[in-house]
């Protein structure tokens, strides 16, 4: 099955969604185990 463009723009937009919510918990961790407060200004 081809995937149309709407169905193949939404499944990208909701990964990049996902992959930005799971750098910001890395980013939050990191900042509150390693004490990096630079990665949160």
């Amino acid at each position: 099955m081809i995937l149309q463009c709407p169905e193949r723009c939404a499944s990208s937009h909701v990964l990049a969604d996902a992959l930005t919510s799971v750098l910001a918990i890395i980013d939050l961790s990191a900042g509150l185990f390693y004490g990096w407060t630079w990665t949160h200004p």
